[in-house]
């Protein structure tokens, strides 16, 4: 193993734990919560208004983004992985 697969491989486990898990974490909560994370910033900035009624279509679409989004990051990161040691 030479110095720039060291440095490739210490920059991927700082990447994975700054980056990787928490979108990981915001996709599997936007997943489980969708009403939730639709309204969350409405609930921030707008404290004394009402929460929205989303539709089945913006839910089944914010959980259809949901799964994308933890696949791609998947697939980026493994990627990423395979790449240090070329």
């Amino acid at each position: 193993m030479d110095r720039e697969q060291i440095m490739g491989l210490i920059f991927f486990f700082i990447m994975f734990i700054g980056v990787y898990i928490p979108f990981i974490l915001l996709f599997i909560w936007t997943l489980k919560n969708p009403k939730d994370s639709i309204n969350w910033g409405r609930k921030t900035f707008y404290k004394n208004e009402e929460d929205l009624e989303p539709s089945e279509i913006t839910l089944d679409m914010n959980k259809f983004g949901s799964i994308l989004g933890i696949i791609l990051s998947t697939v980026i990161f493994i990627n990423f992985f395979i790449n240090i040691f070329k």
